[in-house]
């Protein structure tokens, strides 16, 4: 229930209301790799760049597989160049 409220919220860019979810769900499942993600971007899209770093952070450790660790890494250091302007 939680991940489809923030993944409809995210649908229509409601950011704001997408982040609450997520923190319910990462609070009940830290091991889910999806909210970590999910969350890392919603974090970004709401300038809030270095909490967007931790939970990418935290996605790439609780998912080494996934396909989408490719592109974190770089996601992650957009981020914290972005914060230092």
């Amino acid at each position: 229930r939680l991940f489809i409220q923030a993944k409809a919220h995210i649908g229509v860019h409601a950011f704001e209301h997408a982040l609450q979810p997520l923190e319910e769900l990462r609070e009940i499942h830290p091991w889910l790799p999806e909210a970590h993600y999910n969350r890392a971007e919603v974090l970004a899209e709401l300038k809030r760049l270095p909490e967007a770093a931790e939970a990418m952070k935290d996605f790439l450790r609780l998912a080494p597989g996934s396909p989408d660790v490719r592109a974190a890494p770089a996601r992650i250091y957009a981020w914290e160049v972005a914060q230092q302007r």
